[in-house]
């Protein structure tokens, strides 16, 4: 059975599998970090205040810095050929103490075949082989790290099979369906679509107070998106922690090409036929991105295969019936149902249906309702627009948050937006 809610995504919790896994390690976490975590959103820290690209991060010298590994991190980084790959440092506070990598990218055709390897790499590691030799590129194997004494490497290698989700770890596995014919991960803060093509859990680093590194790179040479996940499963957005801000010059803002695609801007492009930089260009909805595909997607997503709400129509004029003041196609795609496997916005699934429209949610200042006031305290939104302006992005402890969305009366953000704009729109 499908319900309606009139409101923001940002005021509805989902339901379902994944967030039953957040509950489960909420309850293990409790004893840890104590019971204000018991109310946050199952997610990964940002070790970022934006995402890294270019020459960010390009060698173990210069690698990120993990400053708590026993936690939960997250940051997502843009390949563009200036390194091989992004590393990262730490210092490892016990022995044999356990540490995750897990890496994902978005779900465009171009990253079809995009697949990601991580090393890591301290002492008291074994010794890589031969074999793993000659599937890491050599940049890598040049880095100065393999200068160290006594140290080795643990190699993993992202499978070419991802129609199914065996290759991720007990608990990965929980949080992930295959959808369309790929292992995908729902991010519920977020509301994005993940495909994990790497997942790396229950690594011992045995020698404690040692310094040890991470470096992930691609299989082929090739520029690329990836989001990168370390650390353990504790999630803590409460102690204190130094925040890098790379200096990377790119606009990344909706990663997830939820809003358009964006071959145009961020390419993934064989770094061997490069004869100059990929260009800086803007990836937003007003520039580079090309118009999202205008289909209904219905009979792929669970809301069918697992709800089994297959008509969308059915789906616009249930809206229309069951929620006051719903009066319109417009505002009924607007409006998002709770299926068995969480809440999902009907425009999100029935685009053609909707005809290529996007309507804001039922427009409102939603901020009181996100963690950003809950557990933030950031509950006025002329005070968050004399900093951040409206169209622009949060960087938070608690995930990227768009200004529109979360102030969208006070941003004037309340007309319906398109799909990226184009032909496949009504209007431009």
């Amino acid at each position: 059975k499908a319900f309606w809610h009139k409101g923001s995504a940002w005021e509805h919790q989902a339901r379902g599998k994944s967030q039953a896994l957040c509950n489960m390690w909420r309850a293990v976490a409790a004893g840890l970090v104590g019971a204000v975590q018991l109310a946050l959103v199952c997610s990964h820290r940002p070790l970022l205040t934006k995402s890294s690209c270019d020459g960010d991060f390009g060698s173990s010298q210069t690698g990120l810095f993990i400053p708590d590994p026993t936690l939960s991190w997250s940051y997502t980084h843009y390949l563009d050929c200036t390194h091989r790959a992004v590393w990262m440092n730490w210092v490892n506070p016990t022995a044999n103490q356990t540490f995750y990598i897990g890496v994902g990218t978005p779900p465009m055709p171009r990253f079809e075949d995009l697949r990601a390897d991580a090393l890591i790499i301290g002492p008291g590691l074994p010794q890589l082989t031969d074999a793993e030799k000659q599937l890491i590129p050599a940049q890598v194997l040049a880095d100065p790290v393999w200068n160290t004494s006594g140290v080795g490497a643990i190699f993993h290698r992202s499978p070419a099979d991802q129609s199914t989700c065996a290759h991720l770890g007990t608990v990965m596995q929980a949080a992930s369906t295959v959808r369309n014919g790929r292992c995908d991960f729902w991010e519920e803060w977020g509301k994005t679509n993940d495909w994990r093509v790497l997942d790396a859990d229950y690594n011992k680093l045995p020698v404690a107070s040692a310094m040890y590194h991470a470096a992930v790179f691609l299989q082929e040479d090739t520029s690329g998106k990836v989001g990168i996940a370390v650390g353990t499963w504790v999630e803590d957005f409460v102690a204190p922690h130094n925040i890098v801000t790379p200096t990377c010059e790119r606009i990344l803002t909706d990663w997830s090409e939820k809003e358009g695609n964006q071959t145009n801007c961020l390419p993934l492009t064989s770094c061997a036929s490069l004869t100059s930089p990929i260009p800086k260009t803007d990836c937003t909805r007003s520039a580079a991105c090309t118009p999202t595909d205008c289909e209904d997607t219905i009979l792929e997503d669970a809301v069918c295969t697992q709800g089994k709400q297959c008509d969308c129509q059915a789906l616009i004029d249930g809206a229309i019936s069951a929620i006051p003041d719903v009066n319109s196609k417009l505002e009924a795609c607007g409006t998002d149902i709770t299926t068995p496997n969480g809440k999902v916005m009907i425009h999100d699934v029935c685009a053609k249906s909707c005809e290529c429209t996007k309507p804001l949610e039922f427009c409102a200042d939603f901020i009181k309702g996100n963690a950003m006031c809950t557990f933030g305290n950031s509950c006025d939104c002329d005070k968050i627009m004399e900093e951040t302006p409206c169209g622009s992005t949060i960087m938070s402890a608690m995930g990227n948050v768009e200004v529109n969305d979360v102030c969208a009366e006070s941003c004037g953000a309340c007309p319906p937006k398109m799909l990226c704009g184009g032909d496949r729109c009504p209007s431009a």
